[in-house]
């Protein structure tokens, strides 16, 4: 027989599957929206347990041997009544604020699923009550199995919110993601996922339960109360578990970042690059990112037959997570390098902050040496070499050998004479927009112009940058607003008038569709301020696309997997993807003096160049 904290949470699973086909930031495939229903389903499915076993538990102590709430259908429906009254109290009391602290959030959101406990908790108590009425025999009826009879209720009663919730809009966000889709594959998908977290969920469950009788025979009188102290200790083993396999994924994605390109194996020779045999930094050091990104350097002569101006050589500096100990190590390792190469007498120097790999943006790079003329100097110092989402805990590590390498160079440039110093600019992307700029924590504008930092550029910033928080809010005294602003896309930055526009140094270039931008954890707990503010909604994002936790969480999480499929030569301006932005924001917002057919030409060689690149790395 089925525990009733099961019955319960099976309820609340169902009901949650028509929602998981709502929009979201991205379009989803076949395969995405089986993943998004499997997961949602079955965290869902875990956290009805939880609840419901947290109810029991309460209900429990409150029975003391009276044993009324636990033996009638009727002490179920008491108990149920008082846990949605209480859901519902919570989150009347508590409003939703979008500068709310988490603890609040968090409060809010436990009246949400103590509500949805409720209201299951009075269904099944209900259908066990008509089972019981409508059944002659009652011993049949008490070994029935309600499990169909459950899911039903999950989803007549989650299509009847959907119904209500489109009913006078234009929306069919079910019927459209169906059709766009193959049903039975979403559906075989989402059962396969749901079957190896059930597995897991099951696994969780069988150690509370040996917890839960071990600890009943020390206190016979709670035997059944020992649950949620169970699953506390069932779900540390899995995370335990789970951090060991990670542990070991991690050591061999960073083995495997150190291999080497057929076509990029051999260390350079020219004495303008990191890795050569003039550098002190080692070419085997610099991973496979750092020798894509030395080897691809262009010359002064590919940059003149593009912009038909003579050129020089462009500089580009890199030093490998590898290539020293420790963070200040790493930072005087770059420093020579600058000094060695001569970057000091280029006309540009720009700090790149690269992503979780240490990938920097080619088309970055090869744009600003064009623009430049190859009057150009770049510095780069690796912090990981894993994926962006497996690197967040060396953002801090990232940020802080940012700063030291930004306050070295920009002490150097100011013993220069004023008529000698380069301008310094700064760009990072992803996580390297994360980390570059959380190195100006709670600077605001101040902390850039004190640094001596002419414009910086940063594209496709994750939502857990500090800084960028802090600059937006425009409620500190150390940010000139006039300086910094975010734009979606070029159109955008036009539009502003040629007096402001002028003003702006430092620029945010963010996609309203990129969900990088707009995922945090906090989405568990939070509405995020994206959907429940108008002003702040993604264009597109249509207005019945409502926060539920946590399908919106996963489905963002799923829009991160996509949001960047690049095609070489193919340059995209969405969602994670800033390839087509790239040219015309570095050349408006470094200030670099340019004709549109100038700027058609340099767009035509980044594509080639791309091209090139992908042919290069099939070898």
């Amino acid at each position: 027989m089925r525990r009733r904290s099961q019955l319960v949470a099976i309820l609340v699973a169902s009901a949650v599957i028509p929602r998981t086909f709502q929009q979201s930031l991205l379009p989803r495939s076949t395969p995405d929206q089986g993943l998004v229903t499997g997961i949602t389903i079955a965290m869902v499915y875990m956290m009805g347990l939880l609840v419901q076993d947290g109810v029991d538990l309460v209900a429990d102590i409150a029975d003391g041997e009276s044993n009324k709430l636990k033996s009638s259908n009727s002490g179920g429906i008491l108990v149920s009544a008082a846990v949605l009254g209480l859901g519902y109290y919570l989150q009347k009391k508590i409003k939703y604020s979008e500068d709310e602290k988490l603890p609040r959030s968090a409060t809010r959101t436990s009246g949400y699923w103590l509500q949805n406990i409720g209201v299951a908790g009075l269904i099944v108590s209900a259908l066990d009550v008509a089972n019981e009425s409508f059944s002659s025999d009652k011993q049949k009826a008490k070994e029935r199995d309600l499990l169909p009879y459950i899911i039903g209720a999950g989803l007549i009663m989650s299509l009847a919110g959907e119904y209500t919730r489109t009913k006078d809009e234009e929306d069919h966000s079910i019927k459209d993601s169906l059709l766009e889709s193959k049903p039975l594959r979403a559906v075989a998908i989402s059962t396969a996922v749901f079957s190896v977290l059930a597995a897991l969920a099951y696994t969780e469950r069988s150690i509370a339960k040996v917890v839960d009788k071990g600890l009943g025979k020390a206190a016979p009188g709670l035997e059944k109360s020992w649950m949620p102290i169970g699953h506390i200790i069932g779900a540390g083993t899995l995370v335990f578990a789970m951090s060991k396999f990670l542990k070991k994924t991690y050591a061999d994605i960073e083995q495997k970042a150190s291999t080497f390109d057929n076509a990029y194996e051999k260390p350079p020779t020219s004495s303008f690059v990191s890795g050569g045999r003039q550098s002190d930094v080692s070419w085997d050091t610099l991973s496979i990112q750092g020798r894509r990104h030395i080897s691809t350097r262009l010359s002064k002569t590919s940059i003149k037959k593009v912009t038909k101006k003579a050129a020089k050589e462009p500089i580009r500096v890199y030093v490998g997570l590898d290539s020293a100990p420790s963070e200040e190590e790493r930072v005087e390792l770059a420093l020579d390098e600058l000094e060695r190469t001569g970057a000091y007498k280029q006309d540009l120097i720009v700090v790149i902050s690269p992503t979780g790999t240490g990938y920097v943006n080619y088309v970055m790079s090869d744009a600003l040496e064009y623009l430049a003329g190859g009057s150009v100097a770049s510095v780069t110092i690796q912090y990981s070499k894993r994926p962006s989402p497996m690197s967040l805990d060396r953002v801090g590590e990232g940020h802080m050998q940012y700063r030291m390498l930004l306050n070295g160079i920009s002490k150097k440039i100011s013993d220069l004479p004023k008529s000698k110093r380069p301008r310094l600019v700064l760009f990072g992307e992803s996580l390297g927009a994360w980390t570059s700029q959380d190195a100006l924590m709670h600077g605001g504008t101040d902390s850039l112009e004190a640094l001596g930092i002419d414009r910086a550029l940063w594209i496709g910033t994750p939502k857990g940058s500090k800084w960028k928080e802090q600059v937006n809010s425009k409620k500190w005294l150390n940010i000139d607003s006039d300086l910094v602003a975010t734009f979606d896309n070029y159109e955008e930055y036009l539009d502003l008038k040629s007096q402001a526009r002028n003003k702006l140094r430092y620029v945010m270039v963010t996609h309203y569709n990129d969900p990088i931008a707009h995922f945090g954890v906090e989405m568990l707990i939070k509405q995020p301020e994206w959907v429940a503010n108008p002003e702040k909604r993604p264009k597109g994002l249509k207005p019945n696309v409502v926060y539920r936790t946590p399908t919106l969480f996963v489905q963002t999480l799923i829009d991160m997997k996509n949001a960047l499929k690049p095609e070489p030569g193919n340059f995209v301006a969405s969602a994670h993807d800033y390839r087509g932005d790239i040219t015309q924001f570095a050349a408006s917002v470094f200030g670099f003096k340019v004709t549109e057919a100038q700027l058609d030409s340099i767009e035509d060689a980044l594509r080639e160049n791309e091209v090139k690149r992908a042919k290069d790395l099939e070898q």
